[in-house]
């Protein structure tokens, strides 16, 4: 009778765990099926079509009670700042992450937030886990042996394909090079300038290359085939960075000779010059800049250990200059969603700044941050709604919060 007893009492310890995590396995099922449902919905609602034919039909009560939870945090989670919400606002760190041994050179976001790239002065990149901050991998390839076996390749530049499966790095060595990023191999190198490659940056369709080097042009490539396109001048001196716009129309480089300039990627002219940081050589030189996703804002990171914002349209400072830096600023990147900012250091350090403040975005109403979302997803710079296309959109704008107001980059117009 003991035995039969132990016996039983032994089943129904297995048996627990078995259906604790079965319960479990279940539960994250639910989860997972909840989350991809949100990310379903907020899709479709994304364009402003949609929302607007929603809206006409009178499912704002659906709309609340279906936003709430999990779904209205990714809402929230997604709305991305405008220079006029940023306009004097002070920024606060809110991680740094340590762990390369070397100065970091360069710094890229993968397009779906989760992995940032560094590259350091010992030719190698590195993919860290932007959440745990923990080493993914290390790509090694770059760099020229010299004598005594010292390598020559500071990785200067890195830049992620939209869909996170190539990187781009420019180096030391005067070459550019497209890897695997899930393999870590090299897929093929490009070379045609005649110094450092100090800047690489992917057009968003990420069939074209842009490059900035020590020899004072930019360079146009086309990354199917490896084949140069253009090549643009204009600079006095070392391109320490370039930049292309969300819709690939525009290319930002920042200089050594103290000035960053915008171009016309098509016709490869230049649209004009701005002189944002002081124009002393060796004092106060370029090193990185960066457009967010909408091409309104500008980030630049400097020699005087400073990153300063700028709105594109205006070519004014948006903000104070962040400084927090221990020590030279060398890079600067947005999130893919333009929501957070980081900067790399020559102390070896990465500097992440969360650019819309959590506790403004949640006193928004769910419609406000609907609208938000929708407008910024549809079209990323100053495009005109019509009234008469999308009354119920505009009926949300004219009765939103001034804060809602400053976080939409669109005008709706009757």
């Amino acid at each position: 009778i003991m035995y039969k007893k132990y016996c039983l009492i032994a089943s129904i310890l297995l048996i627990i765990p078995i259906f604790t995590i079965s319960m479990k396995v279940e539960e994250e099922k639910v989860e997972q099926t909840e989350q991809q449902e949100i990310h379903n919905l907020i899709k479709q609602l994304q364009d402003p079509d949609e929302l607007n034919t929603w809206l006409k039909a009178g499912k704002d009560k659906l709309l609340n009670k279906e936003f709430s939870g999990h779904m209205k945090d990714q809402l929230i989670h997604n709305i991305r700042p405008t220079p006029q919400y940023l306009q004097n606002k002070t920024l606060k760190p809110f991680k740094v992450i340590t762990g390369d041994k070397n100065k970091v050179h360069s710094l890229a976001f993968s397009t779906d937030g989760i992995t940032i790239a560094s590259g350091s002065d010992d030719s190698t990149i590195k993919l860290w886990n932007v959440e745990t901050g923990n080493e993914i991998r290390t790509l090694t390839g770059h760099g020229i042996k010299m004598r005594m076996d010292i390598i020559v390749g500071t990785i200067y530049s890195l830049a992620f394909s939209p869909d996170d499966i190539t990187l781009a790095s420019g180096s030391g060595d005067k070459t550019i090079k497209l890897w695997n990023v899930e393999t870590g191999n090299e897929i093929r190198t490009l070379t045609g300038h005649k110094d450092t490659v100090y800047s690489v940056a992917l057009s968003y369709d990420g069939t074209k290359l842009a490059s900035g080097s020590g020899d004072g042009t930019i360079k146009l490539w086309n990354t199917e085939t490896g084949n140069e396109i253009r090549t643009l001048t204009g600079h006095k001196d070392t391109v320490y960075s370039v930049a292309l716009s969300y819709d690939g129309t525009k290319l930002a480089s920042g200089s050594l000779d103290g000035t960053i300039k915008l171009w016309n990627v098509k016709t490869g002219n230049e649209i004009h010059t701005l002189i944002w940081h002081t124009p002393e050589k060796y004092v106060s030189w370029v090193n990185s800049v960066v457009f967010n996703p909408d091409g309104t804002i500008i980030a630049s990171a400097a020699r005087e250990k400073t990153t300063k914002l700028w709105n594109v349209e205006t070519g004014t400072k948006i903000l104070d200059p962040l400084t927090e830096h221990e020590d030279r600023a060398y890079s600067v990147t947005f999130s893919s969603n333009g929501t957070i900012l980081a900067s790399g250091t020559d102390n070896a350090t990465i500097i992440l700044w969360r650019l819309v403040n959590l506790k403004d975005v949640k006193q928004l109403s769910t419609l406000e941050l609907l609208l938000i979302n929708a407008l910024q997803h549809f079209r990323t710079s100053y495009v005109l709604l019509k009234y008469e296309r999308h009354p119920e959109l505009y009926k949300i704008y004219s009765k939103s919060s001034a804060l809602a107001k400053k976080l939409i980059p669109l005008v709706l117009v009757r």
